[in-house]
């Protein structure tokens, strides 16, 4: 492919990111009880986008990997999942917190979850995390889910998310669904009237209720759609 390619497809990206910066600072916000249905429905187009970039892979273009410590596309799509159910047993855990009563924050620290930011050793980042917390006090939603989204800021994923070097295609295309399907369900049931009070303190990513959580891993998702179109575009992956 073309350097003029990569750079069309590098602007779009950056217009289409500012976009929706703007339109997340200028927005006004759902209408009490709908916010649920704006995040879900947000993050449940950019599966559908994961879907559509697996859904004629063969298992060789899946585990095409471009250069070494460059993930495959099946591998992106992992990450994705064991993100998702990541943050699905968190979202599960702010509900049971609401029905108690009494607290209303999870806090996760560096033991927890280990994710740090590229070129600062894991062992170092908790070093952090008091001036992480200032910084995100100031910085609105809408900027975080930009920064998110753009991989401006090289980022070291949590082990628990790292994927396998393969995984068999079909079963990952299964799994986008059935994923997917697992984490809208805990929203059809009854929800406690408090959860929207409920918030989760991560050590990078700030203090967020579960809608602010939906923006991030939406956000999330489709930063990984840029660095799986860009496997895609590779001159040396398999065609046909």
């Amino acid at each position: 492919m073309s350097d003029t390619f990569f750079l069309v497809s590098a602007g779009r990206a950056l217009d289409g990111a500012v976009s929706r910066l703007v339109h997340g600072l200028t927005a006004p916000p759902p209408p009490p009880g709908e916010e649920w249905n704006a995040a879900i429905g947000h993050y449940r187009a950019a599966r559908e986008t994961t879907a559509a970039i697996i859904c004629d892979l063969s298992q060789e273009q899946a585990d095409f990997a471009p250069a070494n410590k460059v993930w495959s596309i099946g591998q992106n799509v992992e990450h994705l999942l064991l993100t998702e159910t990541l943050y699905r047993t968190q979202m599960r855990n702010m509900i049971d917190l609401a029905q108690k009563g009494g607290r209303t924050n999870i806090e996760l620290t560096f033991d927890d979850i280990d994710t740090s930011i590229a070129f600062i050793p894991r062992e170092v980042m908790p070093m952090f995390t008091v001036p992480l917390q200032v910084f995100n006090m100031f910085i609105p939603q809408a900027v975080r889910e930009t920064m998110f989204r753009l991989p401006l800021i090289p980022a070291v994923n949590p082990t628990v998310s790292n994927p396998a070097r393969s995984q068999p295609i079909a079963e990952l295309r299964l799994r986008s669904v059935s994923s997917l399907t697992a984490t809208e369900r805990i929203f059809r049931a009854e929800l406690p009237p408090n959860l929207m009070n409920m918030t989760l303190s991560h050590p990078i990513l700030g203090t967020n209720n579960i809608v602010q959580i939906f923006g991030i891993i939406t956000a999330h998702e489709e930063r990984h759609h840029g660095q799986m179109r860009a496997v895609l575009s590779n001159p040396r992956f398999p065609r046909g």
